[in-house]
């Protein structure tokens, strides 16, 4: 059994000779006994994030929570946006973080320390719930799902996607795995559904789903007119 520990507040210590998994397993083992706050981790590049993140997976226990905020894997000049998967990984890490203990791991790649984050007001505000037998009016749900960033199209199939058919909303949250599909009867939810995106066949039913903002910055009228005059500020 390892015997490392976390240094106290000031103090530096080395961990060396730590060869294959042996590093996630130091990690595992120190913040087991380490009760003063998160451990944060921080990594050279993506890939050893995500070599760390599966290692620590393996060794932690139950007990213990981890978290990785993703880099968003693009260029300051790239004229494509952060891929979706990436954004919602990000958004849900930033809002479970209002959750983290002493002993949970935190793992962040080095470039990801130097972009700026989404104010958490800003994530924890623009949170929706629905839950079976809520009364929902579909025009100011679309409005609201808009605002919050997400795409209104044909056939859902990714994060931050949603399609409304008749009295039928299908819908795929920032902070889920899985889309949802949510029937109607009248203005009330009836059911909500968990479907698969490449069949579009639903399946398990749910009471509540919770939806998280599906941009890490909004995109409502106040938001556009807030970017227009922070833009001409600096470039004037």
């Amino acid at each position: 059994m390892l015997q490392l520990k976390i240094p106290a507040k000031h103090d530096q210590t080395c961990w060396s000779r730590l060869y294959g998994s042996a590093l996630a397993l130091s990690i595992v083992e120190a913040t087991r006994t380490h009760i003063c706050g998160p451990v944060v981790v921080i990594v050279e590049d993506v890939i050893h994030a995500d070599i760390l993140t599966k290692e620590i997976e393996f060794y932690k226990d139950e007990r213990q929570k981890l978290f990785h905020l993703p880099d968003w894997e693009t260029l300051p000049y790239d004229i494509f946006s952060p891929h979706q998967d990436i954004i919602a990984e990000r958004l849900t890490t930033l809002h479970a973080l209002q959750h983290i203990h002493g002993g949970d791991i935190l793992i962040i790649p080095l470039n990801t320390l130097a972009q700026r984050l989404a104010p958490k007001s800003y994530i924890q505000g623009n949170v929706l719930s629905l839950k079976i037998n809520q009364q929902l009016d579909i025009d100011a749900f679309r409005r609201e799902l808009e605002a919050s960033g997400y795409s209104n199209v044909s056939e859902v199939m990714e994060h931050g996607e949603f399609a409304i058919r008749g009295s039928i909303i299908d819908l795929f949250p920032a902070s889920s795995s899985i889309p949802y599909r949510i029937d109607l009867f009248d203005d009330e939810i009836e059911t909500i559904r968990c479907f698969d995106p490449q069949s579009q066949r639903s399946d398990n039913r749910v009471d509540t789903v919770e939806l998280l903002p599906a941009r890490e910055f909004p995109t409502d009228a106040p938001g556009i007119k807030k970017f227009r005059e922070r833009y001409r500020e600096m470039l004037s």
